[in-house]
Formats: C-alpha cells, sequence, structure tokens
C-alpha cells in the first residue's frame, strides 16, 4: 500500500532520507562556483529533492500512458512524495494488476483529492457548516418530539389507570377532557415537526443546488458559457476510453478565430471578448448534444465529436466556419463594422491504440497547416 506498505510499481515513492542523501551526495561531488554559493545548502537540497520527484512523476506517467495533463502529473507527484495518503490509496488501488492507467481515472482523483483552488475551498466550507447545522436543528425536532411523545404516552398510562380505579361519571368526563387536551397538544407539536422538517428539507435543497452550480461553474467558461480546458481534458480521457472500447470512431476538432489579436488592438478588448462569445454561441447551436465544444485556450476551441468519422467532422467544421465568416459583426453601441471575421478548424481521427498526446497534436497540426495555406479553411 502507498502509505505503509511497498509500492506495486517498479517506479517506487522515494524515502525522503534517500532523497536528501543523494542530494547531499549531487551536492558535494558538483564543484559550484563562488557565486553561486549564496544558495543555502537546505535550498539546494529541496531542489534536488523536487527535481527527482518530478523525474519519478514523469516516469510513472510515461510506464502508465497517461497523458501529462497538468492536474495528472500534479496526482502522480503526490503519489511518488507519498504526502497525501488518500490519494496513494485511490492510485494503489488503480494500479493493482495494471500496466495502463486511465487518465480519466486520474483527473477525477485530482478534482475529488487536490483541488485547492481557495475560492471552491471556502464554498465547500460553507456548505459543509450549514449542512451541520441543518442536521442538528433536525435531530433536535426529532429529539424534542420523541420526548413529546414519552410524556403523552405516560399520560394516557395515568388515565387509564384512573379509569379502571375511579368509574364514575365525573372522573370519566375529566378524563375525556383531559385526553382531548393532550391530543391538541400533541398534533400541535406533530405540525410543529412537520413544518420545521419541510423548511430543513427545502434548505437542504437548496444548498444541493447550489452545490452543483459551484460544479458546472468550476467545469464552465466564464465568457463563452462553453465548457473549459480542464473538463475538456476529462471529457477526452473519457471519450477516448469509450471509443477505444467500443470501436466507435472519435474526432477532435481545434477552432481558432484568424487575425483575433487585430480585432483586441482594433477595437478593445471589451469588443474582442464578445467576438469570442458570439463564436462561443456558433459552436454550441451547430454541435449536438453529445459532443463536447470547449474554451481551449484565448482565441482558441475544442470539440470532441463522438461517433464522427473526418467526413463528417469536416461537414460541422465548415458550416461553423462560413456561418461566420457570413455574418457582418459590428459594435452595437457606435454602429461602428468589425467586417469580416473569419475561421481555421483542424481535424484528427482518432487512431486505434493512439495516446492522447498525439491526438492532441495531429489535430494541432491540422489548425497549423490551415493556417499556413491561409486561413479561413478546413484541414483534416
Amino acid at each position: 500500500m502507498c502509505c505503509g506498505g511497498a509500492p506495486k510499481t517498479v517506479f517506487a515513492r522515494l524515502d525522503t532520507a534517500e532523497m536528501m542523501a543523494n542530494a547531499n551526495k549531487l551536492e558535494n561531488d558538483t564543484a559550484v562556483p563562488p557565486a553561486a554559493t549564496a544558495r543555502p545548502a537546505s535550498a539546494m537540497n529541496e531542489y534536488e529533492r523536487v527535481q527527482m520527484l518530478g523525474g519519478r512523476a514523469l516516469a510513472l506517467a510515461t510506464s502508465h500512458l497517461t497523458a501529462p495533463f497538468p492536474p495528472v502529473y500534479d496526482v502522480w507527484y503526490t503519489y511518488v512524495e507519498g504526502s497525501n495518503e488518500d490519494v496513494c490509496k485511490r492510485v494503489d488501488e488503480l494500479l493493482e494488476g495494471r500496466t495502463t492507467v486511465s487518465t480519466y481515472d486520474l483527473l477525477q482523483i485530482h478534482n475529488e483529492l487536490l483541488a485547492t483552488d481557495l475560492g471552491k475551498k471556502e464554498e465547500l466550507d460553507k456548505a459543509k457548516e450549514q449542512l451541520d447545522t441543518e442536521i442538528y436543528d433536525i435531530l433536535n425536532m426529532i429529539r424534542l418530539h420523541v420526548l413529546t411523545s414519552d410524556r403523552y404516552c405516560d399520560d394516557l398510562s395515568e388515565k387509564s389507570s384512573h379509569i379502571k380505579e375511579n368509574s364514575s361519571l365525573d372522573v370519566i368526563r375529566e378524563v375525556i377532557a383531559g385526553l382531548i387536551n393532550e391530543n391538541e397538544k400533541m398534533r400541535d407539536d406533530t405540525m410543529a415537526l412537520s413544518r420545521g422538517l419541510e423548511q430543513s428539507r427545502a434548505q437542504i435543497e437548496k444548498l444541493h443546488d447550489a452545490l452543483q452550480e459551484s460544479q458546472r461553474n468550476e467545469m464552465t467558461d466564464s465568457l463563452t458559457g462553453l465548457a473549459n480546458r480542464r473538463a475538456f481534458q476529462i471529457s477526452l480521457a473519457r471519450e477516448m476510453e469509450d471509443a477505444a472500447e467500443s470501436g466507435r470512431p472519435l474526432c477532435l476538432v481545434f477552432a481558432d478565430i484568424d487575425h483575433f489579436k487585430q480585432i483586441n488592438d482594433t477595437f478593445g478588448h471589451v469588443i474582442g471578448d464578445e467576438v469570442l462569445r458570439y463564436f462561443g454561441r456558433l459552436l454550441k447551436t451547430q454541435t449536438d448534444d453529445c459532443d463536447v465544444a470547449s474554451r481551449y485556450g484565448g482565441e482558441e476551441f475544442a470539440i470532441l465529436l463522438p461517433g464522427a468519422k473526418s467526413g463528417v467532422a469536416w461537414q460541422k467544421a465548415n458550416q461553423i466556419r462560413e456561418l461566420l465568416a457570413k455574418t457582418k459583426l459590428v459594435v452595437t453601441k457606435t454602429n461602428v463594422p468589425i467586417g469580416s471575421v473569419t475561421s481555421s478548424f483542424g481535424i484528427a481521427e482518432m487512431i486505434p491504440g493512439e495516446d492522447y498526446i498525439s491526438f492532441i497534436e495531429r489535430a494541432d497540426r491540422q489548425l497549423y497547416l490551415a493556417k499556413s495555406n491561409g486561413r479561413n479553411r478546413v484541414e483534416a
């Protein structure tokens, strides 16, 4: 096991003492110019330690055929460092009896255990606090209702005994009046409990919706509303695995707005953002529900087309290209025309047995070819 047993791969996590010893040996064996000796030995040791851990992490990524996306590298690095017991345990489970590891699984581990965005952590802490409060209130309501029910049962027993001991009409009338009064109290208590539980249910549902919205926002590009790069990486890993298992085709399309810097320089970044938003809406309307359209970065976009061969992908990309080229965009406030905005596309169809990096690089090369051949075109 990761944090206590022997690791399951030949790329074992380094023992800290071993790393420090290696770093010291390397430092002592290397001639350092006097000007460089200002760096403390502890800093040198830490540098060498991180360098060795990084090498081990990359070696694991290579040996298990996982794409070295930053979150994936983060998981491998944390694993070889042995600093997070939960990560170590999850990775050990993945490595059990396998030679390859799913990139998608590693991205999931990162999202669940290593995502350290401060805003997200504060939001989760706040949600946990609210949920704890709701649970505490629910338990208190139930506890009070149980006590009230116990008292009601005791009163019933007492009145039953009183009737057996005193069978006069006056006593019976008194007992009946008491029972009616106790029933009304019990009804009021039950209704109060029902209202309290309903309020708590509504509050918990509201909290659940807020957390779901937060999760959606984490995977969404705030400018265009498309999937962001992180969501693209997860979708790419998942779709490649599905395509490999099912034998279905899968196409990756890279798209880039031509001369976007010129638009920014001429009209400003606010107008540039509006152009990006418009292109994002175009991608949404021209792709199917099963497709994944995302903003890859800057003015570059990516589209995953599960089940589509390159011919179908080319038709979709070309349709988007034609629609954008035919649209005459203007600045709304001034009515100044932006002019013809065009886009270039590169397409790659997944090859059986291909890894993530090769797939992305082939689509990227086709995009580069489209730009080199004059832009406003689709290459596949």
